[in-house]
């Protein structure tokens, strides 16, 4: 019995150090495959909002040690601002950036947090978002997004096929906007058509003249050479604004205790590395559209914060209580 037993044992025990190995081998092939996310960005990638993506992706991926990838799709290639903020909720989209015409068409308390005229510079910018950062998260925790930071923008000015000077050159203007309330109003109380265009559509909507004029941060002004077919430049200055970063909730929820530590701090640190890039560029892309040769003018920002303010507690109020209470923290 014992003869017979042995040639048993010894191929259970070969068996038993093959199966070993080969989960010796594939475990490490397990363990280094990364998770990939998809993030729908929408600027090209000189853009600083998009350099803040790209750093979001790399902060992700150092602080998780490899285990999640963030792929960004630059250029709006996963769709425009609406459709990004709509990909994110239904999970077509794992993460992404998009303001109030994205994630605002749905969570419209965050709308009053762009309303013109609200903020004086960058750092007040920050430190009302800062501030109301916990709110913000739970308002998007309601709607199946992850809140993880923000990308900052602005002073929003106003770049035209036609001379503009004061107030009073508004009147009749086809001012491209985003699909937004908060600039549709804006636009209308300046005297102005509202003309909501796609922005990838913008540059041919001005040359077809479909749009005398869209308003924009510097750097969406200089990455996307508006100026070669709009000529003039009025420092209006009427917004500065924040996008939101946001993951997909069930998503989010997937990865364990540590991965999401990992990837909240990474939203907290592309915030703080885009507050210092936008703000440097905030000077230098203007300075850059500039030397392009294009008419830049200043102008009294008293009669167009006189016409576009007395909407805004009409328009929080108009929302709910949950927007009045937000409104009231931009004032500090």
């Amino acid at each position: 019995m014992k003869r017979q037993n042995a040639p048993i044992h010894r191929r259970t025990l070969l068996a038993g150090t093959a199966a070993i190995g080969a989960i010796a081998l594939a475990s490490p092939l397990v363990a280094q495959t990364p998770r990939v996310l998809r993030f729908g960005s929408l600027f090209n990638p000189e853009h600083t909002s998009s350099r803040s993506s790209d750093k979001f992706a790399e902060l992700v991926e150092v602080k998780t040690q490899g285990k999640v990838k963030v792929q960004v799709f630059h250029n709006a290639q996963l769709g425009n601002e609406t459709q990004v903020g709509e990909g994110v909720r239904t999970g077509t989209i794992d993460v992404g950036f998009a303001g109030s015409s994205g994630f605002g068409s749905y969570i419209k308390d965050i709308r009053v947090l762009e309303l013109p005229y609200l903020y004086k510079d960058f750092d007040n910018l920050h430190v009302v978002y800062v501030k109301v950062f916990p709110t913000l998260t739970q308002l998007f925790a309601e709607n199946s997004v992850q809140l993880l930071g923000n990308i900052y923008e602005g002073p929003r000015m106003t770049l035209a096929t036609k001379p503009l000077r004061t107030l009073a050159d508004f009147k009749g203007l086809k001012l491209r906007v985003p699909q937004a309330p908060v600039y549709i109003e804006l636009a209308r109380s300046l005297g102005a058509i509202p003309t909501p265009v796609a922005l990838p559509e913008v540059y041919t909507a001005l040359q077809a003249g479909v749009a005398d004029a869209l308003e924009g941060a510097p750097s969406t002004l200089l990455t996307g050479k508006y100026y070669e077919v709009a000529k003039h430049l009025l420092r209006t200055d009427h917004i500065f604004n924040a996008t939101y970063v946001g993951m997909n909730l069930k998503t989010f929820s997937t990865f364990d205790a540590e991965t999401k530590s990992a990837i909240v701090a990474a939203g907290r640190e592309a915030t703080v590395f885009n507050l210092g890039i936008v703000k440097a560029a905030a000077v230098e892309d203007l300075e850059k559209i500039a030397k392009t040769g294009i008419s830049i003018l200043q102008t009294d920002t008293a009669p167009f914060r006189a016409a576009a303010t007395p909407n805004n507690q009409r328009y929080a109020e108009s929302l709910g209580a949950r927007a009045v209470e937000l409104y009231s923290s931009t004032f500090l």
